[in-house]
């Protein structure tokens, strides 16, 4: 589009409109007009036109060189502007729609010489060229020259002034004067620097380094009247409700530190795992590494490189703020005891390999640099970027909703019709740096039990949510381990506000979350995931050619191992990506057939034996099997047993719904089982495949004892009651853990626990990593304190009719004395 000045025939230059920008349009009589385009996938596309106004243009160029005339032009573009001494132009674009990056050079320069001038930032470069000045002998009178427009052909690629180095050139200064003049070719540096007045972009060119330095220091010479660093090797912070109940962890925690040796001026990272863990611990056990120099096996001098969980770097002058900030991991963890995804958030970790050349990379890293100069209406960010590395995020709904009840009442009310009029009114009347690209493999399921402390009022969106979430409609939604790629945000040299520059960072990832739904469409696991699939596939031809060859053009000697490793990931890809679609296919089958079981419990074990993460490739096939031999288990007892439950229940009808039900189990449990067999299998090929790394918790859910209140954390508590709650119901009566202890040191050992009401006995159970109910008396039953004789502690009991122990007295065996004797304390105390 171009436009011009009613009742004028002079247009200005075409600008695009199929793109955001902002332009400074150069108009008849030396005005101008800026224009903005904005809108597009959301919001209809918007062009604004507005006078211009200081600032606005791109940049001012100052020359201060002496006897130098400074040519400048747009890349791509054969329009060329000369500046001569002491001569200075608002410049801006000769071609809007083209490259906009500015080149310079000295006039009858080479053209080799042309460089670049990067005017979205405060920068300082000096170079060393070749300037052609007039002899002293000649009459010409630089000063008499104004700048204007030098006009060179797309035919004539000569650089005039290459074919005669010490001989005469013709001088124009685009004002029809052309004189032949006796010029000599002379070494120079010449100094750019490009900085900040006011709301100006402005770049001067001079020859003064003092002048250059001055201008420089302008924005980098203050004094840090403010310094501060904080560097952590972790920190974690619990998310608790008011039911005491551990919902979520975030942790920020450190990695593994590195030790280099310098050979041949590099520094490269020692790879001998025990040469590393035997430095790692002489360091931490406070050995003086004074000289930092190792001699065997290798010379040379020594560092050791650390990751804190969080180093944050703040500092502040007079006129400028800087923050900097890096996080190497962070994890959030799903700490509800019957969590469908354990892990909420966690950064993929880097490949080996690539550690192994440039070192482990942080999480999320942030820089800012802010100078605000009140007194010149001053108020820039000279650098703002964000780096976040690949991450993976699951969430189940029982989750989001167990979060939006612990933080109800930090959340704003919902508003009444009267207020979203309103609000709608308002929006109506308002006029319509740099973060990097963000990659996130996400997972999502409407499965989850929600932990809410408090009441829900029924709506029909809540009625329709529940639905969803507890019949087959959780099946078809579920979605694992999907790619979305976000592309960067960058903006670069432009005048936005801090509400502008939000508005643009929402409005981007917006619209890049809305053109991959194709991606969440075809990642849908009941369809297999078709596009993980053909990603994965053309992922894997793609390394077995760029990987042997990456190095090999770098220059490193390292060929067959680059091959031996492209092979690798092709093949990883490949029989991976195959394995993933018919995992999340039988997954897929298997979810709806334990659906259609109607069956509680054998939904609930299925859901825990699934959560469980298989730690390599035979323990997926052991789970499996197990999966298996649980359906038809279940299959199985189901004809017998459910019968009678209906007939106890609900007398001779509940008894034909029993067989009913009995019999649909027998055909849907085994199958189901077949199925999650079938897609715990290929599930455990593909992370053998691909050499998956599976995030787990960072630490068991806390355990708060609600008589007790908020405790420093302790693992042993922990564990106890991760192990008491991981009972089926129907073997133990409701109750709040106390205490447990182990009667022996073997690792299938017996365990004591003590609850608020009961003391039981576990026994590990021999076919699965869990344990059962030996016994469980009531507490109110046990007469006096139990007492100790030999590897025994006996337990007297009151008499109750039916009693499944002889004698009214339990009897507790241990080969530890020490044991038997804190139990008894134990129960002593409570």
């Amino acid at each position: 589009m171009f436009i011009r000045y009613s009742e004028s025939s002079i247009t200005s230059e075409h600008f695009p409109i199929n793109s955001l920008h902002n332009t400074v349009l150069r108009m008849e009589n030396g005005t101008a007009v800026c224009v903005e385009v904005t809108g597009g996938l959301e919001t209809s596309r918007t062009i604004s036109f507005t006078d211009y106004d200081v600032g606005d243009a791109p940049v001012k160029i100052e020359n201060l060189c002496e006897d130098v005339f400074i040519v400048i032009r747009q890349k791509g573009q054969h329009q060329m502007t000369v500046l001569g001494q002491d001569q200075a132009i608002l410049y801006t674009w000769d071609n809007p729609t083209g490259n906009r990056t500015l080149l310079w050079n000295v006039y009858n320069g080479k053209k080799s010489q042309e460089s670049e001038i990067d005017i979205t930032k405060d920068s300082y470069n000096p170079k060393r060229l070749t300037v052609k000045l007039v002899q002293s002998s000649s009459t010409y009178n630089y000063n008499d020259a104004v700048d204007g427009r030098v006009d060179s052909s797309p035919e004539d690629e000569t650089d005039p002034g290459e074919e005669d180095e010490g001989g005469g050139d013709s001088v124009d200064g685009g004002l029809g004067l052309r004189s032949r003049l006796k010029t000599k070719a002379y070494k120079m540096t010449i100094y750019w620097v490009s900085f900040l007045d006011q709301q100006q972009r402005v770049v001067l060119f001079t020859q003064d380094p003092r002048v250059a330095e001055a201008a420089r220091m302008m924005y980098e010479g203050e004094h840090v009247t403010w310094f501060s660093l904080i560097s952590l090797d972790g920190i974690s912070l619990s998310v608790i409700n008011e039911a005491y109940e551990e919902v979520a962890l975030v942790s920020l925690s450190s990695l593994p530190a590195s030790w280099e040796i310098e050979v041949k001026n590099r520094w490269k990272m020692l790879e001998d795992i025990t040469l590393v863990t035997w430095l790692e611990d002489k360091w931490k056990n406070g050995v003086d590494f004074q000289s930092m120099r190792m001699t065997k096996p290798y010379i040379g001098d020594l560092r050791r490189v650390a990751y804190p969980g969080l180093y944050f770097q703040h500092r502040i002058s007079e006129h400028q703020t800087l923050f900097h900030a890096r996080v190497y991991k962070i994890q959030i963890d799903n700490q509800l005891l019957d969590a469908y995804h354990q892990t909420v958030l966690s950064c993929v970790p880097t490949p080996a390999y690539l550690v192994k050349k440039k070192g482990p990379k942080p999480c999320i890293e942030f820089g800012m640099i802010r100078r605000v100069v009140p007194e010149n209406n001053v108020d820039t960010f000279r650098q703002f970027q964000l780096i976040i590395q690949e991450l993976r995020l699951a969430v189940d709904w029982g989750f989001i909703e167990s979060i939006q009840d612990t933080f109800a009442d930090l959340m704003p009310k919902e508003a009444t019709e009267s207020d979203k009029l309103q609000s709608d009114i308002l929006v109506l009347q308002r006029p319509l740096e740099e973060v990097a690209e963000v990659m996130v493999h996400v997972s999502f399921s409407l499965r989850g039990n929600p932990h809410l402390t408090r009441d829900v009022q029924p709506s029909v969106a809540s009625d329709v949510k529940e639905f969803l979430r507890n019949s087959i409609g959780a099946t078809f939604t579920e979605v694992k381990d999907i790619e979305l790629r976000l592309g960067f945000f960058e903006r670069r040299g432009v005048l936005l506000s801090s509400a502008q520059m939000q508005t643009q960072v929402v409005s981007h990832y917006r619209q890049q979350l809305m053109l991959q739904i194709y991606v969440v469409i075809f990642g849908l696991d009941v369809l297999g995931n078709p596009y993980g699939l053909i990603k994965d596939i053309t992922e894997g031809l793609g390394e077995l050619f760029y990987e042997p060859l990456l190095d090999t053009i770098q220059g490193e000697d390292a060929f067959s191992s680059n091959m031996i490793r492209g092979f690798q990931n092709a093949m990883g890809h490949i029989v991976g990506g195959t394995a993933n679609s018919v995992a999340r296919i039988s997954g897929t089958l298997g979810n709806t057939l334990a659906y259609l079981s109607l069956d509680d419990e054998f939904q609930k074990r299925r859901a825990r034996r699934i959560q469980q993460q298989p730690r390599n490739m035979p323990h997926s096939m052991a789970m499996a099997g197990k999966g298996f031999l649980s359906g038809m288990k279940f299959g199985l007892l189901g004809v017998v047993l459910d019968p009678i439950h209906g007939a106890s229940e609900e007398g001779v009808e509940g008894f034909f719904k029993g067989i009913g039900k009995g019999l649909l189990g027998l055909i849907t449990q085994p199958l189901g089982g077949v199925m999650d067999m079938v897609s715990m299998a290929f599930d455990g090929l593909r992370r053998s495949a691909e050499n998956d790394v599976v995030a787990i918790r960072m630490r068991l859910p806390r355990f708060i004892n609600p008589y007790n209140g908020l405790e420093p954390y302790s693992w042993y508590r922990a564990q106890g009651n991760f192990i008491l709650t991981s009972l089926r119901e129907e073997q133990r009566a409701p109750s709040i853990f106390v205490d447990f202890a182990p009667l022996s040191y073997d690792d299938r050992a017996d365990l004591l626990f003590i609850t608020d009401r009961t003391i039981l006995c576990l026994s590990k159970n021999r076919f699965s990593p869990g344990y059962d109910v030996k016994w469980e008396v009531e507490r109110e039953r046990i007469m006096g304190i139990p007492e100790v004789t030999d590897t025994k502690l006996v337990f007297t009991l009151k008499d109750k009719k039916g009693s499944m122990f002889s004698g009214n007295i339990i009897e507790i065996s241990s080969s530890s004395p020490e044991i038997l004797k804190w139990v008894q304390e134990r129960l002593e105390r409570v």
